[in-house]
């Protein structure tokens, strides 16, 4: 586990009743658009995004071992790199581009435009080739491409959010589950023997604080996924060539202020995973298509056989 204990000033609400810590969290006072959630497998988990995860730092560490880039540059750099080569792929594979125009494709450097209508190839000298982003490639022209990319694997700045408690109590818990399904017997089972969590973020207040953070609405026609979990995104203004600990909305003064956490052992995962199904909160819903149909399936095979893994590596 990479990532540490999180700061005590954050207010936590703890519950050991799998109804009542729903019911909390979906209770009236709790919804509207100002609040967004974010459920976790393990409550102790900050609130870092993904581009500067231990993982995704080595990995950039190695990408660039053979060019002169300072460390502070690796991970915007790296981010930029794979925005760029997932719109190229999505180019090459007629898949719509978000937010697709001429200007966001002088900010990836894909083609130089030469004319309205027509561009120029831009021919790479070898596989190797890395392009370096332009100083204030950031911006709202590339976000609803991140927001996809994001939500299609690739880590970047962006943190996922919710609009719907529901749906972030089953993001929580289908960690727990995927964890035990996949992995129970081959890790540490220490890593979810722990609580569960789910985040609330007041976001209206976050964007009138003095905070280095801002919450964003997702732009659902980037993704169906997205459409279908009210997606919402915060990210740094300050942007990620920062301390990584800078990166955490949860170390942040004026953010931390407007976070709740609601928490709830992890042994409570089968009846909470039902739980939402009956709220029509499923794999299957929430990725609509064939992979969130097998989604579905293979987490209701994980949550009945839950409680016997869990028992077994205890």
């Amino acid at each position: 586990m990479d990532q540490p204990d999180i700061p005590k000033k954050v207010k936590e609400i703890k519950f050991t009743d799998p109804k009542e810590f729903i019911q909390a969290l979906i209770s009236p006072h709790n919804l509207g658009q100002q609040f967004l959630y974010r459920g976790q497998g393990e409550a102790g988990w900050t609130l870092r995004p993904s581009i500067a995860r231990e993982h995704t730092i080595n990995l950039a560490d190695t990408f660039f071992k053979k060019r002169e880039t300072p460390a502070s540059l690796k991970i915007s750099y790296y981010e930029y790199s794979l925005l760029r080569d997932y719109a190229i792929s999505c180019d090459t594979a007629g898949l719509t581009i978000p937010g697709d125009s001429p200007e966001l494709r002088e900010i990836l450097k894909i083609y130089s435009r030469k004319s309205d209508i027509c561009y120029e190839i831009a021919f790479e000298e070898n596989n190797e080739a890395i392009v370096s982003p332009p100083d204030d490639w950031f911006s709202d022209q590339v976000l609803p491409l991140l927001a996809k990319a994001q939500h299609h694997g690739l880590p970047t700045r962006l943190l996922d959010w919710t609009m719907l408690p529901i749906v972030a109590v089953y993001f929580a818990v289908s960690s727990v589950l995927k964890y035990w399904g996949n992995y129970g017997k081959t890790t540490d089972t220490q890593q979810y023997n722990g609580d569960m969590g789910v985040w609330k973020l007041d976001a209206r207040q976050l964007n009138q604080d003095t905070s280095s953070f801002v919450a964003i609405a997702a732009p659902g026609a980037a993704s169906v996924n997205i459409a279908a979990q009210r997606g919402c995104f915060t990210y740094s203004k300050s942007g990620i060539d920062s301390r990584l600990h800078d990166l955490e909305i949860d170390n942040d003064k004026a953010a931390a202020s407007c976070l709740e956490k609601y928490t709830i052992p992890a042994i409570h995962a089968e009846e909470v995973y039902f739980l939402c199904t009956q709220y029509g909160i499923t794999g299957a819903t929430l990725f609509p298509g064939p992979d969130g149909a097998a989604r579905e399936a293979v987490e209701k095979a994980n949550a009945r056989l839950f409680k016997t893994r869990y028992d077994t590596y205890n």
